[in-house]
């Protein structure tokens, strides 16, 4: 991008408030146009979203919650932007049903499953047009969950079961086909395009833990992103889930899939103080912001933070991560089960610097850390990436600032001062003189 400086040039004959006044329009437009840039470049562009919580017949039965009462197209009406495909009775599942609980309220009524058996190798698929984008990216809340009244599913928590995931590219004009002939127990379904087996151009391993009881849903969310910049138009991008051990049962729910020209934002923790200098007993506020993923919410934050001595905390003005946070005095926060939108968020510490340490240090430094995994201050139960960046945010002490002071005499006070001095020795000259007659 070029300027034409000589155009903006300054006119030194004009009044000083019109060239003020010309450069910050100049100023403004400038910002305006960064801000357009800069918002088209990371927008992410919603082209499939579905909470699974319509579909076609929406019945509960008794018998067990799962309704086989069709395929997933079936269920969800096979919507023109993403093409379902499923082996075996990958279906919907009740999850009202009075034999399950959602304490989170993540899924409602419904989500969709599946299992794998001996004679019985399931998964399921979707198909997405990126549009023209060069990544496609989503997240899905998966928890590993029992079979109704089927006790060959069942597991003792907190247990962890993988699942994979793997995307191919789908040509132009090209329908596809899973099959699970000649799959053993816990592999990876056949993606057939054209009558050929397909070869995943990504794959992701998902580990999805239950911590509770296996009729409670443990959700945790996957995100994915997947370099479609090669695609030709038309060509789509198939996504699969598959390869449960034997005997175990994977619930699905609040697909989002964007596309955009950029991968999502890493999720990464930073703090500041509101000031840099804080005298003996004074308060001041920590500010910990959280971005998001650009996409959907991260389930399951988890975020521990222990002041350094000598501040102390005194109470959360504000938290927008949800959650449930706890203080333990003097200076230790613990939040869990927290939710970080897409947009990121926000939590605003009120601390004070103890009034009885009168900077026996000249400064302090917080700091959260974030190793990756659940050993950091900053983690997320849902498997949700980190950026792997230690948080730290510097307070000083104003020194001397808790001091008594010594009162300086006001003007008023040194004449008073001074009037007693004069008459003082005006008495002693009149004293001398009178005993020197004498």
């Amino acid at each position: 991008m070029s300027y034409n400086t000589h155009r903006y040039a300054i006119n030194i004959n004009k009044p000083l408030y019109a060239i003020v006044r010309r450069y910050l329009v100049l100023i403004t437009m400038g910002a305006c146009v960064t801000a357009m840039m800069l918002t088209s470049a990371n927008a992410q562009t919603i082209i499939y979203q579905n909470d699974f919580e319509n579909p076609t017949p929406s019945n509960c039965p008794n018998w067990g919650g799962t309704a086989s009462a069709g395929t997933l197209a079936a269920n969800y009406n096979d919507p023109p932007d993403a093409i379902f495909a499923q082996t075996g009775s990958a279906d919907r599942l009740c999850v009202s049903h009075p034999s399950y609980a959602d304490p989170s309220n993540t899924a409602g009524n419904f989500a969709i499953t599946f299992g794998v058996a001996s004679n019985n190798i399931e998964s399921w698929g979707l198909a997405f047009d990126p549009q023209g984008e060069a990544f496609i990216n989503g997240s899905i809340q998966l928890s590993k969950i029992r079979v109704f009244a089927n006790n060959s599913y069942n597991f003792t928590a907190p247990e962890t079961t993988p699942v994979t995931a793997n995307f191919y590219r789908l040509p132009a004009g090209q329908t596809y086909t899973l099959s699970n002939a000649g799959v053993p127990v816990g592999g990876n379904v056949r993606v057939i395009v054209g009558g050929v087996d397909q070869t995943p151009i990504d794959s992701d391993t998902i580990n999805v833990t239950n911590s509770i009881n296996h009729t409670t849903f443990d959700w945790q969310t996957y995100n994915f992103s997947v370099d479609t910049s090669a695609f030709a138009t038309g060509d789509k991008l198939i996504m699969v889930f598959t390869g449960l051990p034997l005997q175990r049962f994977m619930a699905f729910d609040n697909l989002i899939v964007t596309a955009n020209n950029t991968p999502p934002t890493v999720t990464q923790v930073s703090q500041a103080f509101a000031t840099a200098v804080v005298a003996p007993g004074a308060s001041t506020q920590l500010t910990i912001d959280i971005t998001g993923n650009n996409i959907g919410d991260a389930l399951g934050l988890v975020l521990n933070n222990t002041l350094p001595t000598p501040l102390r905390l005194d109470g959360i003005a504000s938290n927008t991560c949800g959650g449930t946070p706890t203080i333990t005095p003097p200076n230790a926060l613990a939040l869990m089960a927290g939710t970080v939108p897409a947009a990121g968020c926000q939590i605003v510490l009120d601390v004070t610097w103890d009034e009885v340490d009168q900077c026996s240090v000249p400064s302090v430094t917080n700091l959260i850390t974030d190793t990756g995994d659940a050993t950091g201050d900053f983690s997320f139960t849902s498997g949700q990436n980190t950026a792997m960046i230690d948080a730290t945010a510097d307070l000083a002490c104003l020194v001397g600032a808790g001091a008594t002071p010594h009162p300086v005499p006001s003007a008023s006070s040194w004449s008073l001062f001074l009037l007693f001095i004069t008459l003082v020795g005006s008495y002693r000259s009149l004293y001398l003189r009178r005993r020197s007659k004498a």
